[in-house]
């Protein structure tokens, strides 16, 4: 079992390169990440999708803004994980401290109405 983040990181990136000759292996490697993206995408919807707008304002103004706490421990974190999105993992770039908004749920919460009139 590995628990170690960086351990991890080197076993996957080791397979990755012995096996860049092999490509079904590659292909199903992409498709797993890419089932992962999507599942992280709903999933930031659905958690976005509690929230009332005046909470949406506060946490896109905690995201843009961040208090120099919360700055020093987003810098931290990277350091303790060596963060270089060039050669992390797309698993990995998913969600990183002080992300914001994805621009299209912005947009898809523009769009729809939150308590839809019934219709006659």
């Amino acid at each position: 079992v590995i628990t170690d983040t960086k351990e991890f990181n080197e076993k996957l990136h080791a397979l990755t390169q012995t096996t860049e000759h092999e490509e079904e292996i590659q292909k199903m490697l992409r498709d797993v990440t890419q089932k992962g993206q999507h599942f992280i995408t709903r999933a930031k919807f659905k958690i976005f999708d509690v929230l009332t707008d005046e909470q949406m304002e506060k946490l896109q103004n905690l995201i843009d803004n961040p208090p120099d706490y919360v700055k020093t421990i987003i810098a931290e974190i990277k350091k303790l994980r060596g963060e270089n999105t060039d050669s992390m993992p797309v698993y990995l770039k998913s969600w990183k401290p002080g992300e914001p908004i994805p621009e299209e749920y912005k947009k898809h919460r523009a769009s729809r109405k939150m308590f839809p009139a019934e219709e006659k």
